[in-house]
Protein backbone atom coordinates (compact mmCIF):
# COMPACT_ATOMS: atom_id res chain seq x y z
CA UNK A 1 0.00 0.00 0.00
CA UNK A 2 1.45 3.46 -1.15
CA UNK A 3 1.52 6.15 1.52
CA UNK A 4 -0.90 7.68 -0.19
CA UNK A 5 -3.62 5.08 -0.26
CA UNK A 6 -3.04 4.81 3.73
CA UNK A 7 -3.52 8.61 4.12
CA UNK A 8 -6.59 8.00 1.93
CA UNK A 9 -8.23 5.06 3.31
CA UNK A 10 -7.63 6.45 7.42
CA UNK A 11 -8.95 9.66 6.29
CA UNK A 12 -12.06 8.00 4.65
CA UNK A 13 -12.25 5.87 8.01
CA UNK A 14 -12.38 8.98 10.03
CA UNK A 15 -14.81 10.79 7.58
CA UNK A 16 -16.86 7.36 8.18
CA UNK A 17 -16.03 6.60 12.00
CA UNK A 18 -14.92 8.88 13.80
CA UNK A 19 -16.65 12.22 12.91
CA UNK A 20 -20.14 10.89 13.45
CA UNK A 21 -19.09 9.75 16.68
CA UNK A 22 -17.54 13.49 17.50
CA UNK A 23 -20.59 15.08 16.45
CA UNK A 24 -22.96 12.79 18.62
CA UNK A 25 -20.67 14.00 21.36
CA UNK A 26 -21.26 17.35 21.14
CA UNK A 27 -25.28 17.60 20.35
CA UNK A 28 -24.56 15.41 23.96
CA UNK A 29 -23.03 17.73 25.48
CA UNK A 30 -25.06 20.99 24.17
CA UNK A 31 -28.03 18.73 25.17
CA UNK A 32 -27.03 18.40 28.94
CA UNK A 33 -25.63 21.55 28.93
CA UNK A 34 -29.02 23.19 27.96
CA UNK A 35 -30.64 21.10 30.06
CA UNK A 36 -28.49 21.70 33.57
CA UNK A 37 -25.94 23.69 33.43
CA UNK A 38 -27.05 26.96 31.65
CA UNK A 39 -28.71 27.35 34.89
CA UNK A 40 -26.06 28.55 36.65
CA UNK A 41 -23.69 29.34 33.77
CA UNK A 42 -26.11 31.08 31.57
CA UNK A 43 -27.17 30.58 27.79
CA UNK A 44 -24.12 32.04 26.63
CA UNK A 45 -21.48 30.71 29.29
CA UNK A 46 -20.73 33.87 30.80
CA UNK A 47 -21.74 33.08 34.64
CA UNK A 48 -24.71 33.97 36.62
CA UNK A 49 -24.92 31.90 39.85
CA UNK A 50 -22.04 30.00 38.82
CA UNK A 51 -18.81 31.77 37.09
CA UNK A 52 -18.25 32.61 33.43
CA UNK A 53 -17.15 29.82 31.07
CA UNK A 54 -16.01 32.32 28.43
CA UNK A 55 -13.30 34.10 30.51
CA UNK A 56 -9.56 33.63 30.81
CA UNK A 57 -10.31 33.11 34.71
CA UNK A 58 -10.64 29.24 35.84
CA UNK A 59 -10.47 29.54 39.77
CA UNK A 60 -10.44 25.47 39.95
CA UNK A 61 -8.16 25.18 36.70
CA UNK A 62 -8.99 25.12 32.98
CA UNK A 63 -7.07 22.13 31.55
CA UNK A 64 -9.75 19.35 30.44
CA UNK A 65 -8.94 17.16 33.73
CA UNK A 66 -9.60 20.55 35.81
CA UNK A 67 -12.73 20.44 34.47
CA UNK A 68 -13.48 16.95 34.40
CA UNK A 69 -12.67 16.76 37.94
CA UNK A 70 -14.92 19.99 38.75
CA UNK A 71 -17.83 18.06 36.70
CA UNK A 72 -17.35 14.85 38.20
CA UNK A 73 -16.63 15.70 41.92
CA UNK A 74 -18.31 19.11 42.17
CA UNK A 75 -16.89 22.16 43.97
CA UNK A 76 -17.57 22.46 47.75
CA UNK A 77 -18.99 25.19 49.36
CA UNK A 78 -20.72 26.34 46.01
CA UNK A 79 -23.67 24.78 43.86
CA UNK A 80 -21.22 23.17 41.49
CA UNK A 81 -23.13 19.27 42.53
CA UNK A 82 -20.84 16.21 41.98
CA UNK A 83 -22.44 14.73 38.38
CA UNK A 84 -19.77 11.39 38.87
CA UNK A 85 -22.80 9.25 40.12
CA UNK A 86 -25.92 11.43 37.77
CA UNK A 87 -24.42 11.15 34.02
CA UNK A 88 -22.00 8.36 32.75
CA UNK A 89 -18.00 9.08 31.71
CA UNK A 90 -19.09 9.97 27.99
CA UNK A 91 -21.53 11.94 29.19
CA UNK A 92 -19.61 14.31 31.00
CA UNK A 93 -16.79 14.38 28.85
CA UNK A 94 -19.46 15.64 26.37
CA UNK A 95 -20.36 18.29 28.22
Amino acid sequence: MSLRTFYQTNAILLAVFIYPLAHANVERGQEIYSQICVTCHGPNLDGGIGPSLVDAYWKHGDTSEAIMRSISKGINGTEMIAYEYVYSEEDRQAV
